[in-house]
C-alpha cells in the first residue's frame, strides 16, 4: 500500500511504514527490505533509491532522502 500511495501523499507513505515496522518488531515477523530504515521512506528504484552491485557480491540501495546505505549480499557462498 506504501507503494501505491506515495505519488499521491509521501507522508502516508511514511506512516503506512512506521506501522509496518512497529507491529512486526512486536509480534518478531520480518517486514523485509524495501525501504530505508533511517527514514522509513519506501525504495522506488530512481525515484527515492538508487541500486548499485559492488564487487564483493553486495547489492547496495541508497536512499535519495537521507543518503542511507542498505547492503544485501547474494551469490553463492563456499
Amino acid at each position: 500500500m506504501a507503494r501505491d500511495i506515495y505519488e499521491t501523499d509521501q507522508n502516508l507513505s511514511h506512516r503506512y511504514v512506521s506501522l509496518a515496522r512497529k507491529i512486526g518488531m512486536r509480534h518478531k515477523i520480518p517486514v523485509g527490505g524495501e525501504f530505508c530504515r533511517k527514514c522509513n521512506t519506501v525504495f522506488l528504484l530512481g525515484k527515492t533509491a538508487k541500486k548499485r552491485v559492488g564487487k564483493n557480491k553486495m547489492v547496495c540501495f541508497v536512499c535519495l532522502k537521507c543518503g542511507a546505505v542498505r547492503r544485501k549480499g547474494f551469490g553463492k557462498k563456499g
